[in-house]
């Protein structure tokens, strides 16, 4: 007896010493996550998305952008105050713009980042500071909702450490966009979902049916999370009253965000416009490696530079779905079947979606975030069930797996710090250096079609004393006496600018050489899906396309770098 008493006080300390230290490395994790979100947070690319977040944020419409692309030429500064804080704009014209043009893009986010930059400025690093901030909220809520859903303390811990250096949700609290809000708001919601399920104060469902009114007002896509929600319902043991009392807040919810459903209504041809670029079907094979990058990004997503790194990648998959596994088995069930059902919901909407329609919306990230949160919190509680085991090889396992991941997450995080581009917005891997191609010549002269995003992203960073010359239907003549530079040419265009020359001009192609990676990927995607046009075709012009017009007779020094 007492020989077993005393191996139980081993283990027991055992135990607690690894708890002991899952607690400080957790703590550390959750400083480094919120280090990585706010670190150098103006200097990646301000990419496209990022471009019409700032569009919209200061107040302007797309109509009265699109106005300036008239064929005749136009300061940096004329561009650039399209991105830029007016004050006379305010929150009223963010709703207002985003409900007649964009109405897929709730205003929740758009109105609170438009007060953010009323303070902090509409620099890159003001725009996403707000994004960078309510990614600290959400390892906060994270870490809530682990303790919440039967994880206990430490199970929480182990939730917000994955959730805070996790290269997916980093990447999203660091881009001037809602989607980390999103993740944000599908937390809270599954959190309030919870305890209002065990409560009895009427007020839990109202705080619910908010947030789920919240939630459609962050991205249209948290009624997955609110189905999910109701799909769960069904499990609990007063069924009926779990199901009322949910039916009863979406229903609230609903009504809350009627006006903007109304909005969307009115606009639906002009949203299916404007998403119709998913709506290609991927290669089976393209379609697989996208899945497996995407997954692997919970816990790394290096690889994107160094491929050599890939088995660190397909660690990170084994490691999540062991995780998930064993959650199955977990005693926590509803918390479990949460998570579970969170993910799936999500999973099998746009993939069925995708089927029926032949597109590629499962593979872009952003909008299976529920999918995402899912699958780290199932890990996480898997973990933390073995934590619990009698066997000190369980707990060890369990321990060296979340350690595993954490470092993995860090590592990511670490090679993308010196990157201005990421995986997210690759196509647009060589901006800055288009940018600074065009900055080595004197009073350099943009030339621009109807290709939106290109202004407002290079117009950040080409020369102050630079034009652009921006156009949407007939080709322009080129003013004289300016250094002109083509982005983004067809070759129709291309060719009709050359011509307009009478042949004193001919065109130096000085584009800069996207990252190999980009490269393989389109020339296998062009492989396999024959009906995208190849070269500078208008169905697919690379962003990076850059050529400079000199004069025929003589080919300059810069011309031939």
């Amino acid at each position: 007896m007492m020989r077993m008493t005393a191996g139980r006080t081993e283990s027991g300390k055992a135990t607690d010493r690894l708890a002991a230290a899952a607690w400080a490395i957790a703590a550390v994790a959750i400083l480094l996550g919120i280090f990585f979100r706010f670190a150098s947070l103006g200097a990646p690319l301000f990419w496209q998305d990022e471009a019409y977040t700032a569009l919209r944020v200061t107040g302007h419409t797309d109509a009265a952008y699109r106005r300036v692309f008239d064929g005749r030429t136009h300061s940096v500064a004329e561009v650039r105050s399209f991105v830029t804080l007016d004050p006379k704009r305010g929150v009223a014209d963010v709703a207002r713009a985003l409900a007649a043009e964009e109405p897929q893009h709730p205003p929740a986010f758009y109105v609170l980042d438009r007060l953010w930059i009323g303070s902090f400025g509409s620099t890159p690093a003001g725009f996403r500071g707000l994004s960078a901030l309510l990614g600290v909220l959400g390892i906060a809520l994270a870490f809530t909702l682990g303790a919440t859903l039967g994880g206990g303390r430490l199970g929480g811990a182990l939730f917000a450490g994955l959730f805070a250096l996790s290269p997916l949700f980093v990447l999203y609290a660091r881009q001037a966009r809602e989607y980390g809000f999103f993740a944000d708001a599908t937390l809270l919601g599954t959190l309030l979902f919870a305890f209002a399920l065990r409560s009895r104060r009427p007020g839990a469902w109202g705080a619910y049916a908010a947030t789920v009114a919240l939630g459609a007002y962050v991205d249209p896509i948290y009624l997955l999370v609110a189905v999910a929600h109701g799909i769960c319902a069904l499990f609990e043991p007063q069924r009926m009253r779990a199901l009322a009392a949910w039916a009863l807040a979406c229903t609230a919810a609903a009504l809350l965000y009627l006006p903007w459903l109304l909005a969307a209504m009115r606009g639906r041809e002009d949203v299916a416009v404007q998403l119709d670029w998913a709506r290609t079907a991927y290669p089976l094979r393209e379609l697989a490696l996208k899945w497996i990058f995407n997954l692997a990004a919970l816990g790394f997503d290096g690889e994107f530079r160094f491929l050599a790194l890939a088995p660190v990648a397909a660690v990170v998959i084994v490691i999540v779905a062991g995780g998930v596994a064993v959650s199955l088995w977990a005693p926590q069930q509803r918390g479990v079947r949460l998570a579970l059902v969170l993910g799936a919901v999500t999973l099998v909407f746009f993939v069925a979606r995708d089927a029926l329609y032949g597109a590629h919306y499962e593979t872009i990230p952003r909008y299976l975030m529920p999918l995402w949160v899912g699958l780290l919190l199932s890990a996480s509680l898997g973990f933390a069930h073995l934590w619990r085991s009698d066997d000190g090889a369980l707990r060890a396992g369990a321990f060296a797996a979340w350690i595993l991941l954490l470092g993995a997450g860090t590592a990511a995080a670490l090679i993308r710090g010196s990157s201005q581009n990421w995986w997210d917005n690759n196509d647009q891997i060589a901006f800055q250096q288009v940018a600074s191609r065009i900055d080595r010549a004197p009073r350099p002269l943009v030339i621009s079609e109807a290709h939106w995003h290109v202004p407002l992203v290079l117009g950040r960073y080409v020369r102050a004393d630079g034009q652009f010359l921006l156009f949407a239907a007939e080709v322009p003549p080129i003013p004289a006496g300016r250094n002109a530079f083509v982005v983004t040419p067809t070759a129709g265009v291309l060719r009709t600018l050359l011509s307009r020359t009478r042949g004193s001009y001919t065109a130096d192609n000085v584009s800069p050489a996207a990252a190999n990676i980009i490269a393989t990927f389109h020339r296998s995607l062009m492989r396999d899906q024959p009906a995208l046009e190849r070269g500078n075709s208008p169905t697919f012009v690379p962003d990076n396309a850059l050529y400079r017009l000199r004069p025929s007779a003589a080919r300059t020094d810069f011309a031939r770098g």
